[in-house]
């Protein structure tokens, strides 16, 4: 794929980004950190009221200044469950190449990344994270083929945003898997034919020889 913006590390004077690393890329991360600062006041109207200082889910570290009594901060995390992208086929007649091209994220505002709450006590790996892959037919507006003459116009002289087909990861990786499956089956066919004929010719030639051989006797 093609058309990934430049990563933050890559951005930053100092960040150890060795030579050959790829600069470019998608950044997200595992978890996200959220932050509440408990003072005096919020921990005594929580008392009163029966109530949390902080929300479900969450771990509160008090404070050991002493004239703080009962504050402290509240610290809530959210753990990374799938990832999506979309991405566009984009030809490139004057090179007589193509490319697939990044778009976006598949989730809210084009997010890359989904996470949900995690629980406390929870214990977390990203052996089986779901990663998908979208098709869509709308180019990035970097990489949009230029108008002609012929295109349809809209009132202001832009091209018409063609419509987009949303195909899923699973299904587009599917079908690419099943193509090389069948690529792979005919050609272990074809070279069984192949072996087969050879050996055939070498078992003819070998009892011919061994004909003349018994002529000769």
């Amino acid at each position: 794929m093609s058309n990934f913006p430049t990563c933050d590390g890559a951005k930053l004077v100092g960040k150890r980004w060795q030579e050959n690393d790829p600069k470019t890329g998608i950044d997200f991360k595992v978890f996200r950190q959220y932050v509440k600062d408990v003072t005096v006041e919020d921990a005594a109207k929580a008392k009163e009221e029966g109530t949390e200082v902080c929300e479900p889910n969450s771990i509160f570290k008090l404070r050991k200044n002493k004239k703080a009594k009962g504050s402290g901060i509240c610290y809530r995390y959210e753990i990374l469950d799938a990832v999506c992208v979309r991405v566009a086929y984009n030809e490139h007649s004057g090179l007589s190449t193509y490319s697939w091209d990044f778009v976006d994220g598949c989730f809210e505002d084009g997010a890359i990344a989904h996470y949900r709450q995690a629980v406390v006590g929870e214990e977390i790996n990203f052996d089986r994270l779901p990663l998908e892959i979208r098709q869509t037919y709308t180019l990035p507006a970097a990489t949009q083929p230029l108008a002609t003459s012929g295109d349809d116009d809209n009132a202001d002289g832009a091209a018409a945003a063609p419509e987009v087909v949303v195909q899923t990861g699973g299904n587009l990786v599917a079908s690419t898997f099943s193509l090389l499956g069948h690529l792979c089956l005919v050609g272990a066919i074809l070279s069984g034919i192949y072996v087969g004929v050879i050996y055939y010719q070498s078992t003819k030639r070998g009892k011919a020889k061994h004909s003349q051989l018994e002529d000769e006797q």
